[in-house]
């Protein structure tokens, strides 16, 4: 019976560490789980924040665009909004006719025409 106790012992201690290693495997995949989601939620965080960076810089941008058309729009009345493309030279103002004190029965005013109203030479 002694044989069989000693047997029993060891069993059990086997077991015990067994036990034990698996815990801290588990414990360790855990902590790296957490460890990878916890970063990837910061990454997030970043990224929101400077995307909202971003929105306020070209909101700020947008204003001052505003303030800017607003000014030209006092200056030139048939003026109804502008165009560019980004990358390019091409930044001109939209002139539709009709919109201000003159030329209300000439759609095609600014067909030939610059922002002054002077005939654009071709």
């Amino acid at each position: 019976m002694n044989n069989n106790q000693n047997k029993g012992r060891v069993h059990s201690k086997r077991r015990k560490k067994l036990f034990l290693l698996i815990f801290l495997l588990a414990l360790a995949i855990a902590l790296i789980i957490l460890s990878v989601l916890f970063l990837r939620h910061s990454n997030d965080v970043a990224n929101i924040k400077k995307d909202e960076e971003i929105r306020h810089e070209l909101m700020d941008e947008k204003d001052k665009d505003q303030i800017k058309l607003k000014r030209l729009k006092k200056k030139y009345p048939d003026m109804v909004g502008w165009i560019e493309i980004k990358g390019t030279d091409f930044s001109y103002p939209v002139m539709q006719s009709g919109t201000g004190d003159h030329v209300k029965d000439d759609p095609e005013y600014y067909l030939n025409r610059n922002v002054q109203a002077a005939i654009a030479e071709m």
